[in-house]
């Protein structure tokens, strides 16, 4: 709200007081259209790239764009955007066999060649 002097004091007068516009919030809710940011769940992981050391990679799509107040796919410096791909290495030798079973660090080494190998 703002107001306005409709008359100025005169000289014996006492001069208005206080400020032209007073500001607060009206509402702290959600507006009707409001709508939080919705993304699907995460992929499977893809295929490993290669046999050693390679990398896999996982995704999900966006179903509802944020709108109005809600939250934002794309996010902001405050708020950054929501990840939509994933990556991770794979056949190193801390991760999976080429056919996704988990390795023992011998099998892993006879498989890729590094590492010390089991007798």
């Amino acid at each position: 709200r703002s107001r306005e002097i409709a008359v100025e004091a005169s000289p014996c007068g006492k001069a208005a007081v206080g400020e032209a516009t007073d500001v607060r919030k009206c509402s702290e809710q959600y507006c009707e259209g409001d709508q939080d940011c919705e993304l699907e769940e995460w992929s499977e992981w893809g295929q490993c790239s290669q046999s050693c050391y390679g990398v896999q990679t996982r995704a999900r799509e966006v179903l509802q764009n944020g709108e109005g107040a809600g939250k934002w796919c794309t996010g902001s410096e405050e708020d950054p955007a929501l990840p939509m791909a994933e990556v991770r290495s794979c056949n190193g030798p801390r991760d999976l066999l080429p056919n996704g079973e988990e390795a023992s660090d011998s099998e892993a080494s006879q498989e890729c060649g590094f590492g010390d190998q089991s007798p």
